[in-house]
């Protein structure tokens, strides 16, 4: 006699419902609703957006970048104003996200900075719900807006 798989396997709704049940999915779109907002701007060389993007963070993070390519640390802008102090203007220096990105385009890591900032800010609103015992609809409205 052949075995049968379960009724669950057979039946799509079933399925659907067992999904809805599941505590994974909501960190999970988290993670791939911002992959999804920005992904026009993943290996195109385009920005996600203009304005101060393109003005004041793309010749800041090409700044950033190519001091620590040279092997420096990046603590002086020479170039903009006759010259600041990255270190209290900006905290790129600081930004644990940077530096594994100086590898990348600057244009990919602008994108990519936004990807990861927006996916930690849903996780970590999402994970705040759940500390405060909010229910899974009000953690995934709150994370996602």
């Amino acid at each position: 006699m052949v075995d049968s798989p379960p009724p669950a396997l057979l039946n799509p709704l079933a399925r659907l419902k067992r999904l809805a049940g599941c505590r994974c999915w909501p960190p999970l779109l988290l993670l791939v609703l911002p992959l999804l907002l920005f992904r026009q701007g993943l290996g195109t060389g385009t920005p996600p957006f203009g304005g101060d993007v393109l003005v004041l963070n793309y010749p800041l993070l090409a700044l950033v970048k190519r001091q620590m390519l040279a092997g420096l640390l990046p603590l002086w802008n020479a170039w903009a104003g006759g010259g600041y102090p990255l270190v209290p203007f900006s905290s790129l220096v600081a930004y644990p996200l940077i530096w594994p990105l100086r590898l990348l385009d600057t244009r990919d890591a602008i994108t990519l900075l936004d990807i990861t900032q927006f996916a930690i800010a849903g996780l970590g609103v999402y994970a705040l719900g759940t500390i405060t015992g909010t229910g899974r609809a009000g953690r995934l409205i709150g994370a996602m807006s």
